[in-house]
């Protein structure tokens, strides 16, 4: 059974000759691969009346594809992860990724899902048009995020965390609620977050530092106005140089992301962002080779069209599959 991104956008791709994949799952995958496995506990033949799936209808000899799955818009209905299930000293072990840099027993929290962005290198628009047109966002509470980070301390007892939502910021009410509850329950951990450029503030910035958030990761991209554009990032050199401005005035670490060999960039638009890093001087960055991943806009319009033997090729390094 496979699932995730690609299975969602372009299910057929898994069923071949000799193709070692019974089902795909398609969208979220949490009620589908349960429903799922109790019907093959149960000895069940025929899968067609469990939505967000496709499998090779061998009786038929063609693919066959069930109904869409509702999206779960109740988060707070989820349970946690089955941590006992895991080994948890090894995802716990001290590792400068989730504030970068920074050596942290620590642990990745999910707030929300979904983006409403329109970046032409990422997936998340086509995700959006395929699953949930028109519904962008869902968030759990406040509480029930708090609640899972409580638990993690004191089971776990892990020092820090990282909020690893495509853009923690989008909702500054929510934002400040969580901020709220971590001050009023005196958890004591530093943490980091990914945040778009534009949604940030001083006054949002001063509220997530006195919570803990020692780091925010943004996402650059570029230092050319021309590029941000054609990437349809909805940010401007200038509100990067501003926002940098404020975490710098404050005391709080950046952690830059660059994306280079984009469609069309030329040497100057590079040698622009290198100019802008100059400038801004976060205290980490990470230079991304752009790779046009399945899905994405630029995918699309730039006519990659690999086909299936070619998707290797998207690997870094390339790595064939056999």
């Amino acid at each position: 059974v496979i699932g995730g991104i690609h299975a969602t956008l372009r299910p057929k791709d898994f069923f071949f000759k000799n193709s070692p994949i019974d089902f795909v799952v398609i969208g979220e995958g949490e009620i589908t691969i349960y429903e799922l496995a109790k019907a093959m506990l149960e000895g069940k033949k025929h899968m067609s009346a469990i939505p967000g799936i496709g499998f090779y209808d061998k009786e038929k000899d063609e693919y066959f594809q069930t109904e869409a799955r509702s999206l779960i818009h109740d988060l707070d209905t989820m349970p946690f992860p089955a941590y006992e299930k895991v080994d948890i000293e090894y995802y716990t072990a001290p590792n400068p990724y989730a504030v970068r840099g920074l050596f942290l027993s620590s642990f990745y929290i999910l707030v929300g899902r979904g983006c409403p962005a329109q970046c032409s290198f990422c997936v998340s628009s086509q995700l959006r048009n395929t699953l949930a047109p028109g519904k962008s966002l869902r968030c759990r509470s406040a509480k029930n995020v708090i609640d899972e980070i409580e638990f993690l301390k004191n089971k776990y007892k892990i020092d820090a965390f990282y909020f690893i939502d495509d853009n923690f910021t989008l909702s500054k009410d929510l934002v400040s609620n969580i901020c709220e509850e971590l001050i009023k329950r005196k958890l004591d951990l530093i943490w980091g977050c990914s945040a778009r450029i534009n949604t940030l503030s001083e006054k949002l910035l001063l509220e997530m530092k006195k919570a803990g958030c020692v780091q925010v990761d943004l996402g650059v991209e570029s230092g050319s106005d021309m590029v941000l554009k054609r990437l349809k990032k909805g940010v401007t050199v200038k509100q990067i140089k501003d926002v940098f401005t404020i975490c710098h005035k404050i005391g709080m670490r950046t952690f830059a992301n660059i994306l280079i060999n984009v469609p069309d960039e030329t040497e100057g638009e590079i040698n622009d962002t290198l100019k802008l890093l100059d400038e801004i001087k976060p205290s980490v960055s990470s230079f991304n080779i752009f790779i046009p991943y399945l899905g994405t806009e630029i995918y699309n319009n730039k006519n990659v069209n690999l086909n299936t033997d070619e998707y290797y090729l998207l690997g870094e390094p390339p790595l064939k599959l056999v």
